[in-house]
């Protein structure tokens, strides 16, 4: 990070020590204020309560500063991505496991939402940002600075200087919603009339409003950061308006650092304390901001009401303040002022002192501590979880009806989008709800039905989901019984978002507040019941009886199964090889009755209740948490495939047949077996007692896309699925469960999901097999694929090739209009990291008009017009041409990385899976691979091209 630093040309280092930065430094001047997480580590390591011994630890710190990972993955962007490094942690946390989780703390000092899902899923974390509820283990912290005006002090702000300010009002910002507009228009217009007189405390003073309403662009006229700081210090009131003052962006600290009074606007919301400073329905002002229970938030700001912006206006109504109230909120911030920073020195108590009172206040209601009875952690049945799932949308939609082309996130809320707690911490969010009663739907797995023949036939089980609703007090006497329970939530309070229309002389606000219920711009959903359903997945499935021999599970869905359940039952009882398979292993088949993904997402379950009982030591079936072990292996077939339950019988005797093939009547794989027409069957010339964890992929059909989709969309981008089965979707997956670890942070994050499609959904379970069959070898040999060839027809498998080899994406992204500096800069760390660098045309000033020369349909025509929120050719003249960089493998795939990353990344659309066709005039325009081609077409003695 500090070497991008240097190529920006900071004289700041990445908070590590009191530094003023002298002038801006685009990017990194823009990270630095998520560093908070550097400092809290290193005064951490330096503690002298830090121990050498696990046992004698109340909490693990993890070294990980995911914030800074994620400026490192997307300089360009404030959303994170998932990077390689935050899906390989897990692997590297030797004492993280189902009882030690709530005492691991991760450190992520950005917004929480930009957070990758397995951290935001974690019970002990440090944020940004906003998150719903009361949550002992998710702390909240200031934004960094190291502005040694701004730093804590021992000396005390005198009344006298509390006084001596001279700027009435000192406002710099992008007005990128209706309030800031609004906001901005009145301290404008106001400037223009006479100050003295006007305010009940006859206050003085200029009006000091830095960015221009027409060009939407806050660094437009404004100084450095010295004199912004200098000149807030002078300031009486620096309005702090929404999008800031909850999103854990800078300004609204930096203005209490620095005595500034922060003004900010409030709405009515149905959460928590019923007062938001960020949209109508959003997040409460005590769920906002950090040490709700040590700082009176509402007494150091002045408060504006959504109601009175019209009338008296936002000016009139802080000038409505007496002299004794603003001397009073003074004097409150002057005695706060040390706890909003961080001391590099020591010695004072500062943020970070805060930060472990409110630790030490939650270890005990997180959870027992993991070794007080001398356990292994990682063996310890586990406090059952419940994990949340509130996916965020965002509306792009111009600001302005007509003209500017400044454009507004809507976003449909600003709370995580996962998270997971304890039973005991947790509660539906109804609970929370202002004028709601609370219920819970509990869907529960049951089994219909049993057929077995013999005591060493196979058992065939016929199982489907059944739910009933509960008060939500009452649902935790059930989810404490449970492995963990998914918990979806319908109707979700939606924020609601200010719209500007047309005016006479000016633009107007169209208030939330003033719209009725039925409006579809602006009304929020919160008037709608919210409710809240939980699929839980039990400690353990029904199985056969334990026998004297190795036992393997087949699971599959089909919608409506239970109708013909017999007649399936008894085709696949006359397979002879079935019969065979009975007399060497016993087999138990599970049938889900349900349909699409619903059925894909109950065999996601089925494996995730296994792994967790190889997980802790103990595989039980229905006994209690020292039950026999659980089967030695398991084939999942994908029940969508097979379009009657025929066909869905023919596959699960097909697939049976030739995986016992492949691992022999012992049950293991077998070395003798080397035929095979899956995916990943590689020969082993070892002895048994040396083979590893085990996996088979069975190939479905091309299906462009399928198997990347699943596991981007659940955690964000990254794939560890392989070239060679990447190009198909999966029909079957089967391993071998002997010595199985996985980590269930990926795993609860993945059962929470609701994709599309069953094919993305098991698709995603082939994923994370993959994944955890990678991890418990440390070796990519258990499945076989040529990982220097691509597919030349196959653009997204290029994109997906290089995600895997994160490095590369992560240094992309530069546009050509930014100049040839910036584009040495990222070609130069792109060389240094063993890549190929080139300047793409990404064909974007043509594609819209011309869809026909694109090849496009109708309805890809409309699609890519949706994500770019009809937006006119000249708002991406900017990304006409972007800096790639790529692996040797992928350089005739440029352009579509291109396009991938100007979609994914800069219009923040998620969906990996949905994107448009590269048009035709997307082109490679400047190749470089080597240091001297960078000098001789970048270098400082180029002349721009």
């Amino acid at each position: 990070m500090e070497s991008q630093g240097e190529n920006m040309n900071s004289n700041c280092d990445f908070m590590r020590s009191p530094c003023s930065e002298e002038g801006w430094s685009g990017a990194y001047s823009v990270a630095r204020q998520w560093g908070a997480e550097v400092i809290i580590l290193r005064k951490l390591l330096a503690s002298s309560a830090r121990v050498l011994d696990a046992h004698d630890a109340d909490f693990f710190v993890v070294p990980y500063l995911a914030a800074t990972d994620c400026r490192l993955s997307s300089h360009m962007s404030s959303l994170c991505p998932a990077s390689t490094l935050s899906l390989e942690l897990f692997h590297h946390l030797t004492y993280f496991g189902p009882s030690t989780r709530h005492r691991h703390l991760f450190l992520g000092s950005c917004p929480v939402t930009s957070l990758p899902n397995v951290l935001q899923a974690q019970h002990f974390l440090v944020s940004e940002g906003a998150n719903w509820g009361h949550r002992p283990g998710h702390f909240l912290v200031p934004s960094a600075t190291s502005e040694p005006n701004l730093l804590p002090k021992h000396t005390a702000t005198s009344e006298a200087q509390l006084r001596q300010r001279d700027i009435l009002f000192w406002l710099a910002q992008t007005p990128n919603n209706a309030v800031r507009y609004e906001v901005q228009r009145q301290l404008i217009k106001f400037g223009k009339l006479e100050v003295e007189g006007s305010s009940k405390a006859k206050l003085t003073g200029s009006i000091q409003v830095y960015g221009d309403l027409e060009r939407g662009n806050s660094s437009y006229g404004r100084p450095g950061m010295k004199k912004c700081i200098a000149e807030m210090q002078r300031a009486v009131f620096c309005p702090a308006l929404p999008a800031e003052n909850t999103a854990g962006l800078i300004r609204f600290f930096d203005a209490l650092r620095s005595g500034c009074i922060p003004v900010v606007v409030t709405f009515k919301t149905d959460w928590g304390s019923g007062v938001s400073w960020w949209r109508q329905n959003g997040p409460p002002v005590e769920w906002s901001l950090p040490f709700a229970w040590e700082l009176n938030w509402r007494q150091l700001v002045v408060e504006v009401p959504d109601t009175f912006l019209s009338s008296p206006g936002f000016v009139e109504t802080c000038l409505q303040l007496s002299d004794e109230e603003i001397s009073m909120k003074q004097r409150h911030i002057a005695r706060v002022r040390n706890h909003l920073g961080y001391d590099f020195e020591g010695g004072r108590r500062d943020a970070f002192s805060l930060l472990m009172d409110g630790i030490r206040s939650a270890l005990p209601r997180l959870g027992p501590h993991p070794f007080s009875a001398q356990q292994q952690p990682l063996h310890t049945p586990p406090s059952p979880q419940i994990c949340d799932r509130t996916p965020r949308s965002a509306q792009h939609r111009l600001l302005f009806p007509f003209g500017s082309e400044i454009r507004e996130k809507a976003w449909s809320h600003s709370f995580a989008e996962v998270s997971c707690l304890p039973v005991h911490m947790w509660h539906p969010p109804g609970f929370f709800l202002r004028g709601q009663q609370s219920y819970v739907v509990l869907e529960h797995y049951v089994t219909l039905g049993m057929q077995k023949q013999g005591l060493y036939a196979p058992a065939f089980w016929l199982r489907a989901v059944e739910g009933y609703s509960v008060p939500g007090e009452q649902a935790h006497m059930t989810l404490s019984k449970a492995l963990m329970a998914s918990c979806r939530h319908i109707n979700f309070p939606v924020a609601c978002h200010d719209v500007l229309v047309q005016g006479q002389d000016h633009f107007d606000v169209n208030y939330c507040f003033e719209e009725s219920d039925d409006s579809t711009e602006t009304s929020s959903t919160s008037t709608q019941s919210l409710e809240t359903a939980c699929r839980i997945i039990p400690w353990s499935m029904p199985a056969s009886p334990a026998l004297d021999q190795r036992r393997w599970e087949i699971i599959t869905w089909g919608c409506g199964v239970g109708d013909d359940f017999a007649s399936v039952v008894a085709d696949l009882q006359r397979s002879s090889s079935l019969k065979v398979l009975g007399d060497k292993v016993a087999l138990d088949v599970f049938l889900y009755d349900l349909c699409g993904a619903s059925g894909a997402r109950a065999t996601l379950h089925h494996v995730q209740s296994i792994l967790w009982a190889h997980q802790r030591g103990t595989a039980n079936h229905g006994t209690g948490p020292d039950g026999p072990n659980g089967p030695d292996g398991i084939i999942a077939v994908n029940g969508d495939r097979f379009h009657s339950h025929t066909k869905l019988a023919d596959a699960i005797r097909a697939v049976a047949e030739h995986v016992f093939n492949v691992f022999g009547a012992s049950g293991t794989w077998s070395p003798k077996s080397t035929s095979s027409q899956s995916i990943g069957d590689s020969t082993d010339s070892r002895t048994e007692s040396e083979q590893l964890l085990q996996l088979l992929l069975f190939e479905g059909p091309v299906r462009s896309r399928a198997v990347c989709s699943g596991f981007c969309e659940s955690f964000s981008y990254v794939c560890p699925i392989p070239s060679k089965p990447m190009q198909h979707s999966i029909d079957a997956v089967a391993f071998t469960t002997t010595g199985l670890s996985l980590d269930s942070s990926e795993w609860d994050v993945a059962s929470t999901m609701h994709l599309g499609s069953a094919d993305d959904t098991f698709n995603l379970l082939a994923a994370l097999l993959l994944k955890v069959v990678q991890d418990a070898n440390e070796s990519d040999d258990v499945v076989s694929w040529d990982s220097g060839t691509l597919a030349e027809d196959d653009d997204l498998l290029s994109w997906c090739e290089s995600v895997f080899l994160q490095n590369f994406v992560e240094l992309s992204g530069v546009a050509l209009a930014e100049g040839n500096q910036q584009l040495f800069i990222q070609a130069q760390a792109c060389l240094q990291a063993g890549g190929e660098y080139a300047v793409v045309e990404t064909g974007i000033p043509h594609c819209l008009d011309t869809p026909q020369q694109n090849g496009w349909s109708k309805k890809e025509h409309g699609n890519l017009l949706q994500m770019l929120g009809k937006v006119s050719d000249s708002q991406f003249s900017i990304f006409e041409a972007l800096g790639v960089c790529f692996p040797e493998a992928c350089r005739s795939h440029a352009p579509s990385l291109a396009w991938q990353y100007l979609f994914e990344w800069m219009v923040h659309h998620w969906n990996c899976a949905a994107l448009p066709p590269v048009p035709p005039s997307a082109a490679l325009r400047l190749h470089i691979s080597s240091m001297d081609e960078l000098d001789r077409l970048l270098g400082p003695s180029a002349a721009d091209r």
